[in-house]
This record gives C-alpha cells, structure tokens and sequence, in this order.
C-alpha cells in the first residue's frame, strides 16, 4: 500500500477509511462553487481556495479516485489535529486555513486517523512542530513541587493538579510521598 501512495496514480476511493471519505467529500463539496452551501464545515472553503492557489487539485464529487494533492491535504489537516504546524515553513495562508480548518473538522464529528498522516509526503514531514504535553515525569515533578511547598497535601489536591489516586499510589510505592496517615501525604 505504501508504494502505491508515493507514486503519481490516482488512488481509489474505496482503499480511504470511512473517515477520510467523510472528510474528502466535505473538501470536495466546498470546492463545487455550486454545491459550496451544502458542506458541514464552512471553514474548509477557504482551506480549498488556498490550496489551489497553491497548486493543489481537488477533483469534482463524483470522482471515483482520490489526487495525490488531495492525500496531502488530507494529511495536513490529521497533522494539524494534533500537533502544531509551523507556519513560517509553509505559506501563510494556507497555514491558516489549516490552523481553522483542522478544529472545525473536529467540531463536526471528523479526526483524521494516525493511518492519514502516513500517507504524507517525506518532505512535509519537516513542517510538523510537536507540543509539548505534561508526560508523567513533569506530573511528578509538579506533584513533589506542590507537596514541598504546602509541607502535606490531601488526595483532592493531588486532584486539582492532575494526579489521580493510582498515580499518587504509585508514587508512593516509588518512595517519592509518604503516607502520614489517612488521606494525608508529603514529600520524601
């Protein structure tokens, strides 16, 4: 499947999941001028007119194949529903059309697959920025910052910053908190 998407042949329909369909006929439809009104997603027109300005094909509704420029469009919203596109990589406003299109997508029912993002050309890879997400480590560091300064903390504190009871059972086991007695905990 792998070499099929990096050649130039168009790819049959029928070999996208459900979602990608979903979201390649909301592309498609606002792409129609005539059809424009009936697309779930009103964001995804200006998505459109960008990429064709940007040299992207989007084929008519009826199209039985998907382009390769329509693959990557694909790709490029599942990437910017989930991490950060550096803009400064790409050109502006079709960066922008993403930054609208991707949530909107989301707000209807739409998030892109990981299976999506494979399809993505070698070098749009170098335009994805990652967020940074609060892992485990930085949860307990937080945990052991917040219990040093209170001196104790309750289960419901732990709570209000994010860490759940498992986890602070865990870190007790670790060693990283004390139990000091019943719902009451401090740093080691």
């Amino acid at each position: 499947m792998g070499k099929a998407l990096l050649t130039d042949k168009p790819l049959p329909i029928g070999r996208l999941t459900r979602v990608e369909c979903l979201a390649l006929e909301c592309l498609r439809a606002c792409s129609d001028t005539g059809r424009a009104d009936t697309a779930p997603c009103t964001a995804l027109k200006e998505l459109v007119e960008q990429a064709r300005e940007g040299g992207f094909e989007i084929w008519r509704p009826e199209a039985f194949h998907v382009a390769q420029s329509e693959l990557r469009l694909l790709s490029m919203l599942a990437i910017s529903q989930r991490v950060t596109l550096d803009i400064g990589r790409i050109e502006p406003a079709l960066g922008a059309a993403l930054l609208r299109a991707a949530p909107a997508l989301q707000r209807d029912g739409i998030k892109l697959g990981f299976g999506t993002i494979t399809r993505v050309q070698p070098g749009l890879r170098k335009i994805v920025q990652r967020v940074p997400v609060e892992g485990r480590k930085s949860l307990r560091m937080k945990a052991i910052r917040h219990a040093r300064e209170r001196g104790t903390m309750s289960p419901r504190e732990f709570q209000a910053i994010g860490v759940t009871r498992q986890y602070l059972s865990q870190l007790c086991a670790r060693g990283d908190f004390i139990r000091i007695r019943p719902a009451l905990y401090r740093a080691n």
